[in-house]
């Protein structure tokens, strides 16, 4: 009976060690897992952010469409526009803005330097706009917290006084320091390039009507791991815009 009575208590002391490292395993594998991983709901976040907020791509379209109507009377040089209007062929201006705002719960600083040009051909036919531009932005708010660096190129055709439609060409990144308050939570270090194909935009609204982008998304964490993903951004039209994750979950985001 002693022996019966011994052999039941190493089998359960055997058990409930097994029971623990087992559970400490899987413990481990969880939080490694999360720790090697940026989640679907960071991505949409860090990707509608980069569409929407302050210092976001829309904002440049719109800013940059302003300029072309040289729809700048009353406005200010921190709100990023110029008349360019009065621009020779084939000649370049640049400028540099600068502004900070708090709204809600979200606070920014944006710093953008232009340069643009007026493209013509050899009769000294206005042919597109070329524009490049580059900045820092810093953003605080509920979702994301970023530290970035700003690079964005523009082809833009339309310029034709029968025409109603500015039509975009782009190139953009987004770099730097990403700290996410949804889904994993994640602290990493993040490459967003953007490749746009025919954005068209209202000359006079000034709001983007159609085209799409092709996002390449990459995140460095901090244990080093390399998390790529992708994402197509297709507009639709009245101040939205479909997000299609490279795994094809979705959604909508608007403005």
């Amino acid at each position: 009976m002693k022996t019966t009575n011994k052999f039941l208590i190493k089998f359960v002391l055997i058990f409930t060690l097994s029971s623990l490292v087992m559970t400490s395993c899987s413990d481990d594998d969880t939080s490694s897992a999360v720790e090697s991983s940026v989640s679907d709901e960071e991505v949409q976040e860090i990707l509608k952010s980069s569409l929407v907020d302050e210092g976001g791509i829309i904002a440049d379209v719109q800013t940059s469409s302003t300029s072309l109507n040289s729809d700048t009377a009353g406005k200010s040089a921190t709100e990023e526009t110029m008349d360019l209007s009065t621009l020779n062929c084939n000649q370049s201006v640049s400028e540099s803005f600068q502004s900070s705002d708090t709204a809600g719960n979200r606070t920014w600083s944006i710093q953008t330097n232009w340069g643009w040009t007026l493209n013509c051909d050899s009769q000294n036919n206005a042919v597109s706009y070329s524009l490049e531009g580059s900045g820092s932005l810093e953003f605080e708010g509920p979702n994301l917290s970023k530290s970035i660096l700003r690079t964005y190129q523009f082809l833009i055709t339309g310029l034709e006084p029968t025409s109603t439609e500015w039509v975009y060409n782009a190139n953009h990144t987004r770099e730097g320091h990403f700290q996410s308050n949804v889904g994993n939570q994640n602290s990493m270090d993040i490459l967003l390039t953007y490749g746009s194909d025919d954005i068209v935009v209202s000359k006079s609204t000034q709001q983007i009507l159609s085209g799409t982008f092709e996002v390449d998304f990459s995140a460095t964490l901090p244990n080093g791991n390399i998390v790529n993903r992708g994402a197509t951004i297709v507009f639709n039209g009245s101040q939205t815009a479909t997000i299609t994750l490279d795994n094809g979950e979705s959604f909508e985001v608007n403005w």
